[in-house]
């Protein structure tokens, strides 16, 4: 029974393979785009899913509460956390601090007489307690997990970074060197980590290590944090998290004292991680819902398009069903055979996008630096969303032109007479369209939009240079060699200015914490950002002086630089007021700095976020880059100059540099990765809402093609025929946009909300995207219209 079904149907297709071409090319577009979004959104959803406990693993994150009402929202908390959570909450047995990415310079010594290989390594390396590893799941392939980190300068190693250390030999007891002057024990191997985490580090190192490599790290400092310095704790089955957070007023109360008013710490769900960006999460779960929906939208588009190609091909066909009703086939028949139909064209449509999405894919990866994968050998969940993708579409798509084609009378289709069943349905297409082309209309302008807010990005000022600065990273601050490194940079031409630094005036890395005021006994009831440098740092980064003088590099005493905003919030008016004036910065412990200069407002992180109270000093034990101001051209020639000085100085250490304009825009990676996918996405929707605007005026000069001819006899041009066509369909643009406008309008507005500083949704964006649209629609209907207006009108009447 199916057989001939199949044999009909096949030929069908193939006799009408320009309207087959149409429709399986609109569909694959709508289902290439939603299998690439929903791998996608499939791989931000499982990240850190893995952990045999994730239910119950959270972060103790803190949540700062200023005293002009502002909450600043920060994932780290308090080295002694850990401890004191186990000490104050008996049920809690398993917690563990996590000290993330920091920079080493890893050599591996050998026996032989080449030299050591030599690594700087500055991200995938984490100091951790012990207990991490009861807390998350890992693969050993080799040591044990209760003890490979119980003693300092104990490292634990991936498989990667252990093939990439030792070859294939067995690294366990094997040693590195760290920085040129510490060396650790490798003591455990892992099976490599998966990259859908949040936690993932190629080397773990024990956290009684990093009081060695830095014994200034103010270990029982309540009020020092640091973002990237976090406690996580595993709750007992018995143990809920609102338990927890309901005794941790108290909790702060007695180890912040007279601050508990500022520091609230509560726990953060592990699957929350990933997606709360108040806590650096990586993205919004309502953007993978935006762009979720945007995957619907393109497969509705696609569907759409599909109803109206296809009941423009029923008229066309009216006579073949006229012919087989007459020969006995029977309504339900008819509707099985059309429903068939679209499931090989469903079919192969979807096959077609299998290959466009494998070929796009390194794209997409290249656009949001995820390595996705389309392989459906080994993920059953993405063999299920495209059965269940496709029977949604045939049933969807195919339910009305075949309901449609089955119910045309068959006297009247033998001839040619067919006329739509009812003027609702006429109606319903051009609904079908305005959809369309209101769903297009949204994207194009959110594309403007997004794309206006990555120019306001680039263009604001952000109180500093940022253009033709080298940061090149430091080996462990050894104040002989960071200087004499410096004076060297500066004999070259090609170097304008050279500071050596914490880090950039903005960055992803912001040390700051509690500080004291002058005589003022008890810390401040808001937090400042801390900016180490020498006295170049001024005159590298282009920061303004507004007051008092610069700071001076000396030994004896800290001299420190504010910014306009400290001086608002101590309620300081004049900048002269604040010179000669005392800070205790919290994290430099009790010493004293003296405020010599005030410097004009320059934004700390990125325009996510308003400017906050910062201070700038000298202090040489924290700075771990050189930041190099270069002038002239010929880029090549003056980074091998810089690396040739770098090379004399530190001659075993590993030459890297970044340029700052790229750290910078490395701030917004989320945004510009939007912004291409939405303008990606927003082209294949104006294409296949062209190929419905296409089917609708076949249909509409099928429908209309006595009509068109009456008119040619009795006078009209060519033009008025024209004019008659495309106006309705304009007309159906144009309520698109109409409808379009404000649910664009309402969604920008309130992403732009995320953001301190965002660009204005003027009307010229909304006028720009509507004439596009019109323009687009114009030309698609105008050659289909044309073709009918010069179609001969005997040919038209004939059958009258």
């Amino acid at each position: 029974m199916v057989y001939p079904f199949l044999k009909i149907a096949f030929r069908n297709l193939l006799r009408h393979r320009s309207h087959s071409v149409l429709n399986i090319l609109g569909l694959a577009l709508g289902i290439t785009g939603a299998i690439l979004i929903f791998l996608l959104v499939k791989y931000h959803l499982s990240t850190d899913r893995y952990h045999t406990n994730a239910d119950r693993i959270y972060r103790v994150v803190t949540d700062l509460h200023l005293e002009d009402g502002s909450i600043e929202y920060g994932p780290g908390s308090p080295y002694p956390m850990a401890e004191a959570i186990r000490n104050d909450f008996p049920e809690i047995k398993t917690t563990a601090f996590i000290i993330r990415n920091q920079a080493l310079t890893v050599e591996i010594p050998n026996n032989r007489q080449t030299a050591p290989k030599r690594y700087l390594e500055k991200e995938g390396i984490s100091f951790v307690s012990p207990a991490w590893f009861k807390i998350f799941d890992y693969q050993w392939l080799a040591g044990n997990p209760q003890h490979a980190l119980s003693e300092p300068n104990a490292v634990v190693l991936t498989q990667e970074w252990a093939n990439k250390y030792f070859g294939q030999e067995n690294p366990i007891g094997k040693f590195i060197r760290v920085n040129n002057q510490f060396t650790f024990k490798v003591t455990g191997l892992l099976q490599n980590l998966p990259d859908n985490t949040d936690t993932k580090a190629n080397m773990l190192v024990s956290l009684s290590t990093y009081k060695i490599i830095k014994p200034e790290f103010p270990e029982n400092d309540w009020g020092w944090i640091d973002s990237n310095k976090e406690t996580f704790v595993l709750l007992p089955p018995s143990f809920t998290a609102r338990t927890f957070d309901q005794a941790m007023p108290a909790f702060s109360r007695k180890y912040h004292g007279d601050l508990a008013p500022v520091y609230h710490h509560h726990l953060q769900p592990l699957s929350d991680i990933h997606f709360n960006e108040r806590y650096k999460g990586v993205i919004r779960k309502s953007l993978l819902w935006g762009l979720s929906l945007i995957g619907v939208f393109l497969v509705i588009i696609a569907g759409i398009n599909f109803v109206n190609l296809a009941t423009v091909q029923s008229f066309r066909r009216a006579k073949e069903i006229g012919v087989r009703k007459v020969l006995g086939s029977s309504r339900t028949q008819l509707f099985q055979q059309f429903m068939l139909e679209t499931g090989l064209l469903t079919l192969a449509a979807t096959f077609l996008s299998l290959v466009l999405a494998k070929f796009f894919l390194p794209y997409l990866n290249n656009w949001t630096s995820l390595p996705l994968q389309l392989n459906l050998a080994t993920d059953p969940v993405l063999w299920l969303f495209l059965v269940l993708l496709a029977l949604t579409i045939i049933f969807l798509a195919g339910f009305y032109p075949a309901l449609v084609l089955a119910g045309f009378n068959p006297v009247a289709a033998l001839k040619g007479k067919v006329a739509t069943p009812q003027m609702s349905l006429a109606a319903l297409r051009k609904v079908l369209v305005v959809t369309q082309f209101a769903i297009a209309q949204v994207l194009l302008i959110c594309t403007v939009v997004v794309a206006n807010q990555m120019k306001l990005f680039r263009n604001t000022d952000l109180g500093f240079n940022t253009q033709a600065l080298v940061m090149v990273p430091l080996p462990e601050p050894v104040k002989g060699k960071m200087e004499a490194f410096r004076n060297e940079l500066k004999q070259l031409a090609e170097v304008r200015q050279v500071s050596l630094c914490f880090r950039a005036p903005a960055s992803t890395t912001n040390n700051g914490g509690s500080f004291k005021y002058h005589n003022r006994t008890e810390w401040e009831a808001f937090p400042i950002r801390s900016k180490w440098g020498d006295s170049e740092y001024l005159a590298t980064f282009g920061l303004k002086l507004l007051a008092g003088r610069n700071i001076i590099d000396r030994d004896s005493t800290l001299e420190l630089l504010v910014n306009e905003t400290l001086l608002r919030k101590l309620q300081i008016q004049d900048p002269n007021q604040i010179l000669g004036k005392k800070l205790i910065v919290g994290e430099l412990g009790d010493k004293p700095g003296k405020v010599v200069g005030v410097v004009a407002d320059f934004n700390t992180r990125s325009l996510h976020t308003d400017i906050e109270p910062t201070v700038i000093g000298t202090a040489p034990e924290t700075y771990q880059y050189a930041a190099i101001a270069l002038q002239g051209n010929n880029l090549t020639s003056k980074l091998a100059a810089i690396q040739a000085k770098w090379q004399a100085i530190y001659p075993k250490e590993v030459f890297e540099y970044q340029f700052l304009n790229e750290q910078i825009a490395r701030f917004y990676a989320t945004e510009a990765m939007l912004g291409k996918l939405i303008q990606a996405f927003t082209w294949v929707a104006i294409f296949i809402s062209c190929l419905g605007l296409y089917g609708l005026i076949s249909f509409a000069t099928v429908q209309r093609t006595k009509e068109i001819g009456i008119r040619k006899v009795l006078g009209a041009s060519v033009a008025t025929i024209v004019r008659l066509l495309t106006t309705d369909f304009l007309r159906l643009v144009l309520l698109a946009n109409i409808i379009a406008w404000p649910l664009a309008g309402w969604a920008m507005h309130r992403w732009l909300q995320d953001y301190a500083y965002r660009t204005n949704i003027s009307w010229w964006i909304f006028v720009l995207a509507g004439s596009a649209a019109v323009i687009i629609a114009l030309l698609t209907v105008s050659y289909q219209a044309l073709k009918a207006a010069l179609a001969n009108p005997v040919k038209a009447l004939r059958n009258e």
